[in-house]
């Protein structure tokens, strides 16, 4: 596909990456918390945070690595302060970013779930209060400027808000249940546990029967057809 590149290669060469076997996506690595070796070696892009080639993630940061690191060396007037002011920037957004990465790729059915909910719960509580909730991680992956540790802290933040928010509401329905109840109960003079699983029962009939209504229209609209 890449014919530009054919005579760069020789046919040795070709042979040799034909023959080698398939390989695993790396996993999730960080290296630090320092990331020079004295005053005149730094690692950059994967050396310090191997991620999946998801999100284009890998290589922007890699390139991001060059940039701090030459802003770095020209902000200092010797290479070793140099080399570790790069080091004290860029440590924990590696860090950061593993971390993150790691979070959004867990496997399975839960890790699926832990994927697909933070982004359900984002876009709803951004969408309703826009001045207190970030968007999701991958609309902040897009705004320029925004650190990998400021995501953290912010999603956290937002994680606690949201469950807060969500609990207290959970909380308002049950006690708003059971006083319903409670009130029936006095009404028409029976216990509350009788009231309460006569309802739970009535909601499941309705429910059962809504669903049989549902599929007998869904027939016959077939039938029709």
């Amino acid at each position: 596909e890449f014919l530009q590149f054919g005579p760069l290669i020789d046919d040795e060469t070709t042979c040799l990456v034909a023959e080698k076997p398939a390989s695993n996506l790396p996993a999730f690595r960080y290296a630090g918390p320092r990331i020079n070796e004295g005053g005149a070696t730094v690692l950059l892009g994967d050396a310090i945070h191997t991620v999946k080639p998801y999100y284009g993630l890998g290589a922007n940061t890699a390139l991001e690595d060059v940039s701090v690191l030459a802003d770095s060396l020209e902000a200092t007037s010797t290479l070793k302060d140099g080399v570790h002011a790069f080091s004290d920037k860029r440590a924990g957004e590696a860090n950061a970013l593993v971390t993150i990465s790691r979070n959004m790729d867990r496997p399975g059915k839960l890790g699926t779930a832990a994927f697909i909910l933070p982004l359900i719960l984002d876009g709803m509580f951004h969408k309703l209060a826009p001045f207190l909730f970030a968007p999701n991680m991958f609309a902040m992956f897009q705004k320029e400027g925004t650190s990998f540790r400021y995501m953290q802290a912010r999603k956290r933040f937002d994680r606690v808000a949201q469950l807060s928010i969500l609990s207290s509401i959970f909380y308002g329905m049950v006690a708003a249940a059971k006083s319903l109840v409670s009130v029936i109960a006095k009404k028409i003079g029976q216990h509350e546990g009788v009231v309460g699983a006569a309802m739970v029962a009535g909601a499941v009939i309705l429910s059962s029967a809504k669903k049989a209504l549902q599929a007998g229209a869904k027939k016959n609209k077939e039938q029709q057809a």
